[in-house]
């Protein structure tokens, strides 16, 4: 065995046998050092023949394994003139010294070897750490940011302000709808007016109503006309009559127009023109737009 041999093979075996010690395998060994799992795996079973052989050994008698270096008894036996034994270098024998022991001390020898190695952290992973990190800093661990708790999300408040839903408005009026009919084209709703107050209303005439769309603009083209003489297939309208209501009467009015492709979202209404108008949502809206015409009955008593 030449001089480069023996440095080669000690450097190529210190290469595997810390990391075998440390309980790695073969496979991680080869991936973490750059080398095939089969070199890797050569290269353990060769250390292993070697330090068997060595605690083996009888006193006194020199390792002949096929990567052995020179211990003073080795060099010793050779001089002698053994047989089948080849010297070493001394550089070799300066890098790794083996000596021969007797079996029992060098099997506790080793077991204790072992035992510390593994109350120190075995595995590819801890190696793998303590070279990235020789200084042994802390690692920051990921923080995961805690979620914010669910918080409720408000209502949009309406784009158009309408008539509350309860309560008396404080006109001491309160306008309501009643559903869509529809029959061949022609649609009606009913229009109520209740006395909500404390005195009593005077009502006389047909209501006053525009058609708005979802943002509270007039539809376009849509006209409000008192009868229903411009609506077709629409009932004739019985005309206007005085009528008073007293706190807690309604009376009610018709509304007609034909199928639009526009829909109207809310009606503003007042109980004739000139007077306060509110806007109210209807129950349906009104397919009525554009360009349409909505036929209104004078107001009735309630029955």
């Amino acid at each position: 065995m030449t001089r480069r041999q023996c440095v080669r093979d000690v450097r190529d075996e210190r290469e595997v046998t810390a990391p075998a010690g440390r309980g790695l395998t073969g496979e991680e060994i080869a991936a973490h050092r750059g080398i095939s799992p089969f070199t890797a795996e050569t290269r353990i079973s060769r250390a292993t023949t070697n330090a068997t052989t060595n605690a083996t050994t009888k006193p006194g008698a020199p390792v002949t394994g096929p990567n052995w270096c020179c211990s003073p008894a080795s060099r010793a036996w050779w001089r002698r003139g053994a047989s089948g034994v080849t010297p070493c270098a001394e550089t070799a024998c300066h890098h790794r010294r083996v000596i021969a022991i007797r079996p029992k001390p060098a099997r506790c020898a080793a077991l204790a070897c072992l035992l510390a190695l593994a109350a120190s952290g075995c595995g590819l992973s801890a190696e793998l750490d303590r070279e990235r990190n020789p200084e042994r800093r802390p690692t920051p661990s990921p923080t995961r940011a805690a979620p914010s708790p669910a918080s409720a999300t408000p209502e949009p408040s309406p784009v158009v302000p309408v008539q509350r839903e309860r309560g008396c408005p404080p006109s001491g009026l309160r306008f309501g709808t009643g559903p869509v009919d529809a029959a061949m084209g022609l649609r009606a709703m009913t229009l109520t007016l209740t006395n909500c107050g404390k005195r009593s209303y005077e009502v006389n005439g047909y209501p006053s109503v525009r058609v708005l769309d979802e943002t509270g603009t007039p539809l376009t083209g849509v006209r409000t006309v008192e009868g229903t003489d411009k609506v077709f297939m629409a009932p004739q309208d019985p005309g206007p009559e005085p009528l008073t209501l007293a706190p807690g009467e309604t009376a009610r009015a018709g509304l007609y127009w034909r199928m639009g492709a526009e829909d109207g979202t809310y009606l503003r209404v007042a109980p004739k023109t000139g007077r306060d108008a509110m806007n109210v949502r209807p129950q349906e809206p009104l397919d009525i737009g554009p360009e349409n015409t909505l036929g209104t009955t004078a107001w009735a008593p309630a029955s």
